[in-house]
């Protein structure tokens, strides 16, 4: 999978004039740049992102700057809107696996994130709270890094030790760039996450804790590869996910399927 380089295009729509978003990015807060024939997805996300999940093209899709839809019965988007002359059908990748830790211990819970906070380098005084959906990006030194925490994490039912995983389910989630795309997890030290944070105002950076990999044979599901690690199993787990490439991966934390990632205590 490919990230457009397209430049600028202009579509002549009655008297409708926008250009083609060249990096993903749609909307008013981007020049009015329309995603039909970007190459990231025809529909424009209410996050001014462009992409072909439910995430961007159903609920709070922008129709004047990209196809729109209404889900499906299948396990497909239909869309097509006044900024597209054809119906556009995408249809969206399936659950990723994950290699095992340690294939000796098994999962006794599964936590889910607590607190989802995107920062990003673009607005570095911007707090903008905890959110449903996680975000990375790395494109030509614009960065957006997302800090997850798990609290509350019970310490009464025998675990040895904890792990992170990743999972893609059916959606919504959107990938950006050439597979595969890798991102890294790190903890955060001296000081604890806050809705607060931003990039500028945040805790610090510590040890990676894992490489996740994310891979794609021709007409299969994307399936995902978590390094092996292990981590203590606090009362509070607080790491940041960075990108490692140019690339651009967005997804709703789900609890069923499981898609995001979340915090796996083995015994």
């Amino acid at each position: 999978m490919m990230l457009s380089t397209l430049g600028p295009i202009l579509l002549v729509l009655g008297v409708v004039f926008a250009a083609v978003s060249p990096d993903g990015k749609c909307g008013p807060l981007n020049s009015g740049a329309t995603c039909v024939g970007s190459g990231f997805g025809d529909c424009c996300s209410e996050a001014n992102w462009c992409g072909s999940t439910p995430a961007h093209c159903v609920k709070g899709c922008q129709n004047s700057f990209g196809a729109c839809a209404q889900a499906s019965s299948s396990s497909s988007v239909t869309t097509a809107s006044k900024s597209s002359t054809a119906a556009v059908s995408s249809t969206l990748t399936a659950v990723g696996t994950a290699s095992p830790a340690a294939p000796a211990l098994r999962v006794l819970d599964t936590r889910f994130p607590n607190y989802i906070i995107p920062v990003f380098s673009k607005y570095p005084n911007l707090a903008n709270g905890t959110q449903y959906e996680g975000n990375i990006l790395n494109d030509r030194g614009e960065l957006i890094e997302t800090e997850i925490v798990y609290d509350f994490v019970p310490q009464n039912i025998g675990a040895t030790s904890c792990r992170l995983n990743f999972f893609y389910a059916t959606g919504p989630y959107s990938v950006g760039g050439l597979i595969p795309i890798t991102f890294s997890i790190y903890e955060l030290v001296n000081g604890f996450v806050d809705p607060r944070d931003s990039w500028n105002r945040r805790p610090s950076q510590g040890r990676k804790l894992a490489d996740v990999v994310t891979t794609q044979n021709p007409g299969q599901p994307l399936q995902v590869t978590v390094s092996p690690h292990s981590i203590p199993c606090t009362t509070k787990v607080q790491v940041v996910l960075k990108a490692n490439q140019f690339f651009h991966l967005s997804w709703f934390e789900l609890t069923d399927p499981k898609q995001g990632i979340v915090l796996e205590m083995l015994g």
